[in-house]
């Protein structure tokens, strides 16, 4: 039987984000594709949390997966990143390669 492809769960994802990042905080998402299978890297950029080590910022993110995305969900995310807005910046200038991303809204 033939793999079905379910849609990428954007509400469900931005709906986590808005559950951890604290509140008042601003974030914009973005998506690209990983090229392994249908998965997505998941780009949070958000002033929230500039303080933190992004292996921290992650975990915040991986620990809550649990409780709003459903196994099935988690299989379209091969991995999050979370940068300040500098950070993402200075990320896509440096980048040899044009990384290809579209907006979460």
């Amino acid at each position: 039987m033939p793999k079905t492809i379910s849609a990428f769960p954007a509400s469900r994802v931005k709906k986590m984000i808005q559950a951890v990042i604290p509140r008042g905080q601003t974030f914009q998402i973005r998506l690209s594709d990983s090229g392994f299978d249908e998965s997505k890297v998941v780009r949070i950029i958000t002033p929230a949390w500039k303080r933190l080590q992004r292996h921290q910022r992650i975990l915040k993110l991986l620990e809550a997966q649990d409780q709003f995305l459903t196994p099935e969900d988690r299989q379209h995310i091969l991995r999050y990143s979370v940068l300040t807005p500098q950070e993402f910046e200075r990320h896509v200038k440096e980048s040899p390669i044009r990384i290809t991303s579209r907006a979460l809204r």
